[in-house]
């Protein structure tokens, strides 16, 4: 029975030491694993490092914030990544990730230039990017509504625009030379008399337009001067008619008046006769009376 026992024991010691050993060699295989993908991921950092730091505005972003480059751009591309993943203002990046540093650039590219009208390879690559965009620009207003079948359609936006504007690419210069440079040479002639019929078309319609105008003004004109004349008039002939109505009451005013001393004569008259006939019979009564006492004398 010992035996077994000891025998039982040994075999389950032998066994446990036997599955303990896949165990340990998974953890260790594991683990250098994942010390050659810290390694990796090290060393990705480290080049990402050294690409950042060449720009100044990077350089300047690490010494306020102390955190490393690789950091930053890692952050930066997770935040948006999630960002225009959820579709939440993916065009608005996009479109300022597409605008805001080839504008800067093309207007440093300006600045750099000793004489104006110079133009360098920096100036073409810029000027060929802006026309690769405006394209860009108008075929995707025309397609909008194929946007909402291509899956992370702004990310993809983002990207293509980067591929065009980067040094490193140049993606619109091979753009422009494979896609847009031949179609615009097959068309040139019919786009150049489109373009000489709308300057002439313009024209006209201007022409037409400063008529119209020049005769609009002229009537206003006319009609003002016509408003003033017929305003004027009025008032000279509401003076005239004051004036006949004044002068129709001052003589309405003299008739009466003359009419008013007629009566006042027509009474004061037989009042002056009646006096005078009363005086004349006081004054002839005394002397009848001395005539007749003479008589008897």
């Amino acid at each position: 029975m010992s035996r077994r026992s000891s025998s039982r024991s040994s075999n389950s010691s032998g066994g446990g030491s036997s599955g303990a050993t896949p165990a340990t060699s998974t953890a260790a295989s594991a683990s250098n694993q994942m010390a050659a993908y810290k390694a990796q991921l090290h060393d990705i950092l480290e080049v990402v490092d050294e690409k950042l730091l060449v720009y100044p505005l990077v350089q300047q972003v690490c010494a306020q914030t102390k955190v490393r480059a690789s950091y930053l751009a890692s952050g930066a591309v997770v935040f948006l990544t999630l960002f225009l993943f959820w579709g939440l203002g993916g065009r608005l990046v996009a479109n300022a990730v597409g605008f805001i540093y080839p504008l800067y650039e093309s207007y440093g590219s300006l600045r750099r230039k000793p004489h104006p009208g110079v133009v360098d390879e920096e100036d073409t690559q810029w000027l060929t990017y802006w026309v690769v965009y405006s394209s860009f620009t108008l075929i995707e207003s025309l397609t909008s509504m194929l946007q909402t079948w291509i899956p992370l359609y702004h990310l993809v936006k983002i990207a293509f625009l980067v591929w065009c504007m980067a040094p490193q690419t140049r993606g619109a210069l091979l753009i422009y030379a494979r896609v847009i440079e031949p179609v615009l040479v097959k068309y040139e002639g019919k786009i150049d008399a489109a373009r000489h019929h709308l300057h002439r078309s313009i024209d006209s319609f201007g022409d037409i337009v400063m008529e119209a105008g020049s005769e609009a003004l002229d009537a206003k004109k006319k009609e003002l001067v016509d408003e003033a004349v017929d305003s004027l008039l009025t008032r000279r002939g509401k003076g005239q008619q004051a004036e006949q109505s004044e002068g129709v009451d001052h003589e309405a005013g003299e008739e009466g008046l003359g009419e008013e001393e007629e009566e006042a004569v027509a009474v004061e008259k037989p009042a002056a006769e009646g006096e005078v006939e009363g005086e004349e019979g006081v004054a002839g009564a005394p002397g009848g009376a001395e005539t007749e006492h003479d008589k008897d004398l």
